[in-house]
């Protein structure tokens, strides 16, 4: 990620791509578009651009069908000084509209807005709303007590994403209902539906619409099967489910064309063979239930990013098979099948998450070393294990996946004592391609040494720390000289319990101090403890929403991309 000041040298430009360049000024980016008369495509999503400088763009640029966008409530708009949203041409003949409601509080004004917004247009084709976690306050009001009336003509595309699901007279489920009455009176051919939460299935233009078209689908109600019987040519699949029939269904299907699946049950293990041969061309997959019956099969050389429950690496926890030597040849089965995996995580088990597992658990830490055998492994995560101990594999998989760009690593080891620190900073010299570093314990001892560990990854780009026990730095300028150390750096998280507020702001005084915004205008720095504002649930208007969500959220990124770009999705 680098600076680039936008220059018009073509007016004749019609698209206009600044997602996430949330270093430019607000201004720049109006008198960049300004300049651009033919522009039909506006992204500026996860930027500075206020409502009122995009609202002079859009009476200027009359052409605009796409635009993708930050909703922000820190960049106020006066209303006297604005021209009204019923005198633009542009919203009305919108055919993609992209909202990032970057706020974690909805005022009765962001709803007037926001439904202002959506009212003009009528000819929308594609529809995204993305939402951070939202504050309790902000799920007190319907939408329906502003008599809000949408019309959606043509819409095949809807993404409705939140990564904190509010109860179901939430802000979410209010603003879902009235799209969704939008759609009611007008035959719908659903390319793509994506909704996050347990939706209410009463809406009959939701399964009249899914058909051979359909491409991307979030299914989460009980009676699915004749969805799943309309949509042959899926490439994209979150399936919610605990309903037996439907799980059998869906082994029963022969899915070709099916690229990414996403499986979430609470309830029913997932056959790994049969699900193995049903989906014999997928890209990316996401498994957050039990795995059983994980046997030899035939290669997939086309799998690229895998996400796993931790218990397929443990004896017990729900499988059938009783074998103590079953579950630790699980994961060996699956690496040798999947011999290109380029992301992988290994995440809790939503089953066994919620059922007290007392089986013994036999896979010893030293067994992680068969990650070494992903040579092309580029990513790396690894969530809430509690054997791990002395992290004596770091060194084999880093030194032989010399490809590894990022790491995250969450509540390792019992208690989430970071017992393995020694290991992982001696392991983190033969990073020499890491751009991600994400680590968040409970107590990391000496944060100090893991610092000065980064720093010899000549590529580290962007780091996230998180401890919120008994964590400290030995000195407030060690922040400042790996900064310093890091020329590179985008993006810095740093949040320890032990640190005051006023030793927050003089790191980060000493940080800008040492690195002007001149050299490095895309570098972001937020240093926090258990006295700031808000403790470590920090305002997340003043994160940037790329980093946000890749590194202080930390989302699954394995069969959550909807399309392309930056953007991962809630899958529940």
């Amino acid at each position: 990620m680098c600076y680039l000041k936008p220059k018009i040298v073509n007016e004749n430009i019609k698209e206009l791509d600044l997602t996430s360049c949330y270093w430019l000024k607000s201004v720049d980016i109006q008198k960049c578009a300004l300049k651009l008369p033919n522009l039909e495509a506006f992204h500026v999503a996860d930027t500075s651009l206020t409502t009122g400088d995009l609202m002079k763009v859009l009476c200027s640029c009359c052409k605009i069908k796409q635009l993708s966008w930050s909703w922000n409530p820190v960049f106020p708009v006066r209303r006297s000084s604005l021209p009204s949203i019923s005198s633009i041409s542009s919203p009305s003949s919108l055919e993609f509209l992209f909202l990032y409601i970057k706020t974690g509080l909805i005022s009765d004004r962001d709803r007037s807005e926001i439904g202002a917004w959506l009212s003009m247009c009528i000819d929308l084709r594609e529809l995204w709303i993305i939402l951070p976690e939202q504050e309790s306050d902000s799920i007190s009001h319907s939408w329906y007590s502003y008599s809000l009336e949408l019309q959606f003509r043509y819409l095949h595309t809807l993404v409705v994403s939140s990564f904190n699901y509010p109860s179901t007279r939430g802000y979410l489920t209010g603003l879902y209902s009235v799209i969704m009455e939008g759609c009611r009176s007008c035959p719908k051919n659903w390319q793509c539906f994506w909704t996050s939460g347990e939706f209410p299935s009463r809406w009959p233009c939701i399964t009249d619409g899914f058909n051979d078209k359909t491409a991307t689908l979030m299914l989460s109600w009980k009676d699915a099967r004749s969805i799943l019987d309309n949509c042959y040519e899926l490439q994209h699949l979150s399936l919610i489910t605990s309903d037996l029939d439907v799980t059998e269904y869906f082994y029963q299907k022969d899915y070709e064309s099916l690229k990414k699946l996403c499986w979430k049950s609470r309830r029913i293990p997932v056959d790994w063979n049969l699900l193995w041969n049903s989906s014999r061309n997928l890209e990316e997959l996401n498994i957050a239930t039990c795995v059983k019956k994980v046997e030899k099969m035939h290669r997939k050389d086309n799998l690229r990013k895998l996400a796993l429950p931790s218990c397929i690496i443990l004896d017990g926890c729900s499988q059938s098979n009783q074998q103590t030597s079953r579950s630790n040849s699980a994961m060996e089965v699956i690496i040798e099948t999947c011999p290109d995996i380029e992301e992988f995580e290994l995440l809790p088990c939503l089953h066994c998450s919620s059922h007290v597992c007392q089986q013994p658990r036999v896979w010893q830490e030293s067994s992680f070393v068969l990650f070494a055998k992903w040579q092309n492994l580029r990513r790396f995560k690894l969530e809430k294990l509690d054997f791990i101990r002395s992290g004596s594999f770091f060194t084999q998989i880093f030194k032989s996946c010399e490809k590894l760009e990022s790491i995250s690593l969450k509540n390792l080891g019992l208690s989430g004592h970071c017992n393995y620190l020694y290991e992982l900073c001696r392991a983190l010299k033969f990073c020499k391609n890491l751009r991600d570093f994400r680590i968040e314990q409970a107590a990391i001892s000496s944060a100090d040494r893991l610092f000065r560990a980064l720093q010899t990854c000549p590529l580290i780009q962007r780091v996230c720390v998180i401890s919120i026990n008994r964590s400290n730095l030995s000195s407030e300028s060690l922040l400042a000289e790996f900064v310093s150390g890091a020329p590179k750096l985008v993006f810095l998280y740093v949040f320890l319990d032990t640190l005051t507020e006023a030793e927050c702001r003089r790191i980060k005084n000493e940080i800008f101090g040492r690195i002007t915004k001149n050299v490095n205008p895309a570098l972001h720095v937020t240093v926090l403890g258990e006295t700031s504002p808000h403790g470590i649930h920090h305002d997340i208007t003043k994160v940037p929403g790329i980093h946000y969500f890749q590194m202080v959220k930390d989302v699954s990124r394995i069969g959550t991309q909807v399309g392309n770009g930056n953007w991962y999705l809630s899958s529940d």
